[in-house]
């Protein structure tokens, strides 16, 4: 690549938090984000590409193959077209990205490359506002009707780009990475990517141990310093264990799903006593929406198969707690066995059913506390 003589990429953990655990095959869920990205255009290639009337054209292009879905060379247009000039200081931008959604950890791990290139002339200023609006970027899901629109804005941006910028061929800087699932730099944290083009600034120079990721900023510091020589991209890797179910409010399992809980909920509701029939009649209801949501939650395929089954029996465990609320939670009340039911008791399932609610609500604290820096 003519903008750099060398490119590094390197593991940077969160403050606080040691040294976070590899993203395993079929265990839980991740998503990228990119944090903040820096261009120093310094050398004879800048010189020669650049001038007054320059501006970055950033594009990503991320592939990833699930068990359901294959997103392949998936092209973007990243909202950073902004004017860039010769020389000190750095063209800086602090602006969360998201590359990929919350996708289940399943197939292969994600390709990730987002590529810089030089718009000399500022033949995309036209689009400048629908390209800073996000217009041409859009995460990647395991949703195939997110998958869909995905790839139609890829086919627009790079029409967009042939049309417009035809002699766009050189790549100034590339930034990538093919990642594993169960390889150890696949983890939680910051997966940070150097890159020089002055002899005078090695990345021999950085020491992976000293680099620091600002959390309000983004900002990539090493021995506390700002990186002002040298060019840099920040990804922020996640991994959650659980997706939870307040992600899916609108989907039509999640319907299925509510609709029975306001069933038992109405019946906790009623005035005066209310015998065992009825009880074991709104139960059976109740068990029935729940298995209808349960076909369409098989064909989600945001979900990991253990998840289903964490919020299969968090929906009977919630039911027969509103029909019975007097009662030690019982498999003869649901209507189930041990054996269907993956348990040995009532009390189990009621266990289970409670672990898996307060990992949703610390799943929900994360998120809140790890995006709270976009705000």
């Amino acid at each position: 690549m003519p903008g750099v003589i060398g490119i590094e990429d390197y593991y940077v953990r969160r403050p606080n938090h040691g040294h976070d655990g590899m993203i395993m095959l079929g265990e839980g869920y991740f998503f990228v984000i990119i944090r903040s990205l820096q261009i120093l255009a310094e050398g004879p290639l800048w010189k020669q590409v650049l001038s007054k009337n320059s501006r970055l054209v950033i594009t990503s292009k991320v592939g990833i193959r699930g068990t359901y879905v294959e997103l392949e060379g998936v092209k973007g247009i990243l909202p950073f077209y902004d004017p860039i000039k010769l020389g000190s200081p750095p063209t800086r931008f602090v602006r969360d990205i998201n590359l990929i959604e919350l996708v289940p950890a399943v197939g292969n791990g994600p390709s990730i490359s987002v590529d810089v290139y030089v718009d000399s002339n500022s033949r995309l200023q036209a689009l400048s506002g629908v390209i800073n609006g996000g217009t041409f970027a859009k995460a990647i899901s395991m949703d195939p009707r997110v998958g869909a629109s995905v790839q139609t804005i890829s086919l627009l941006a790079t029409k967009v780009l042939e049309a417009l910028l035809p002699d766009m061929r050189e790549v100034v800087i590339s930034f990538s990475k093919d990642f594993n699932f169960g390889d150890p730099e696949f983890r939680e944290g910051y997966r940070v990517f150097v890159a020089t083009k002055d002899p005078e600034y090695p990345l021999s120079a950085i020491d992976a141990s000293q680099l620091v990721v600002e959390k309000n900023t983004g900002r990539l510091k090493h021995k506390g310093q700002d990186l002002d020589n040298y060019s840099y991209l920040v990804l922020e890797i996640v991994a959650l264990p659980e997706r939870g179910r307040s992600r899916s409010e609108n989907a039509d399992w999640f319907i299925k799903m509510r609709d029975a809980r306001k069933m038992a909920q109405s019946l906790a509701e009623r005035v005066g006593a209310v015998d065992e029939k009825e009880k074991r009649k709104v139960m059976k209801g109740c068990r029935s929406l729940i298995a209808q949501g349960m076909v369409l939650l098989e064909a989600d395929r945001n979900y990991l198969e253990k998840e289903r089954e964490k919020i299969r029996k968090a929906e009977l465990a919630t039911c027969a707690q509103l029909i019975w609320p007097e009662k030690k939670l019982s498999l003869k009340d649901i209507g189930t066995t041990r054996k269907a039911m993956g348990v040995k008791s009532g009390a189990e399932l009621g266990r289970e059913a409670e672990e898996y609610e307060r990992s949703e609500q610390e799943v929900e604290r994360r998120l809140r506390e790890l995006l709270s820096h976009s705000d």
